[in-house]
């Protein structure tokens, strides 16, 4: 391809007169040209075949880094031909140039993609949630079911995330063969209709994605606290192991009792108080 070019190149110039269009066309080296043409050939190539099963984010994170790295390429070169370079030199060297850039503008972009977001404010090579940071919600959380009751108020307008996990083990308690256990199961169906109906709320399911089909969590806990690395979330539990756990490795845990705890109204001595027992 190279080598075509060249030609190419030389058919062009020698039959185009010497204009100030065709000028700047000399400072352009055609081997250069089919090196750029060659080494795009391949990382498409080679996106394809290895980041097949990656992430979006993975993806774009490379070909921003190649296009960096060709950018500081093509301004390395010009330098290069000031230096005294033997002219047979040349040509290797600057193909040699092109791939350390791109290899080290890949390397950089991929270690630094999230601080990259507040350089390049309208590219974001990872997954945002929109607005405030979701919450996750626990099986005993949802049947305990005061989150509803919270949400009416409108006081929090965070997402809700639910694992599929969850709404299986919420199924399983719905269909055990125990009374109470029953009753517990079908409370946290209905906890989660009622959210998912009002207006105000947002519920989302969370399935794994295709390429995650190879990670297995050992119990509903691990998959909580890997949902809320993945989606930057916030577990809700009554669980207290399950917030020791979680903060444990470094995921954020609310627990709804020390919410309410914090809610109760504050009673000075001397005031009078109405207790209704029911």
């Amino acid at each position: 391809m190279a080598l075509m070019l060249n030609k190419y190149y030389k058919d062009a110039h020698d039959a185009a007169p010497v204009t100030a269009l065709t000028v700047p066309l000399k400072s352009v080296n055609p081997l250069l040209i089919g090196g750029f043409c060659i080494l795009l050939a391949g990382i498409v190539i080679f996106i394809d075949f290895v980041f097949t099963k990656k992430s979006l984010a993975s993806v774009v994170a490379i070909v921003f880094g190649t296009i960096v790295g060709l950018i500081l390429a093509l301004l390395a070169g010009q330098i290069v031909r000031i230096a005294p370079v033997p002219p047979e030199w040349m040509e290797p060297l600057q193909i040699i140039i092109i791939v350390i850039f791109c290899y080290l503008g890949i390397s950089i972009v991929l270690q630094t993609r999230e601080d990259f977001r507040f350089v390049i404010p309208y590219v974001q090579f990872r997954r945002e949630p929109r607005g405030r940071r979701p919450l996750i919600l626990d099986t005993s959380v949802i049947i305990d079911g005061r989150v509803a009751d919270i949400m009416d108020t409108g006081l929090v307008d965070n997402a809700l995330v639910v694992p599929e996990s969850v709404l299986q083990e919420l199924q399983t308690i719905a269909d055990s063969s125990d009374r109470l256990k029953r009753a517990r199961g079908r409370r946290g169906l209905d906890m989660l209709q009622k959210l998912q109906s009002n207006p105000r709320v947002e519920v989302r399911l969370h399935k794994p994605a295709p390429t995650e089909g190879t990670q297995q969590y050992d119990s509903v806990d691990a998959e909580l606290i890997g949902v809320a690395k993945d989606i930057d979330g916030r577990i809700v539990t009554n669980d207290f192991n399950l917030v020791k756990l979680a903060i444990l490795q470094g995921v954020e845990a609310i627990n709804l009792n020390e919410v309410a705890n914090a809610l109760r109204p504050v009673v000075l001595p001397g005031e009078k108080i109405q207790v209704h027992l029911v």
